[in-house]
């Protein structure tokens, strides 16, 4: 039975290809820590690694991380749905 992280991934990535965007699941061959998803729209790339909420990173996925946004890219780490709308998708709380 899946756990909180993939229920939230699942929904998250439901609300973004309903809104237009492209997202595909992202594995990395040759190193650990890849985010779980690649979301794009309108020319905007998002990664996005789903944590269970009030979880951490691992430390891999960390330097992971912190590569991926030295080199530019932008990565977010969400635990839930209402982030997710609010710092991908720009929808704004009400």
């Amino acid at each position: 039975m899946p756990g909180p992280e993939a229920k939230t991934e699942r929904a998250c990535v439901k609300l973004a290809e309903e809104d237009g965007w492209f997202a595909a699941k992202i594995r990395f061959l040759d190193r650990m820590g890849c985010p779980d998803h690649l979301f794009a729209k309108g020319g905007r790339i998002v990664l996005v690694e789903f944590k269970a909420r009030g979880k951490v990173l691992e430390p891999h996925q960390q330097v992971m991380l912190w590569e991926l946004q030295q080199a530019g890219i932008e990565v977010i780490v969400v635990d839930t749905v209402r982030q997710f709308e609010r710092e991908v998708l720009g929808c704004r709380e009400e």
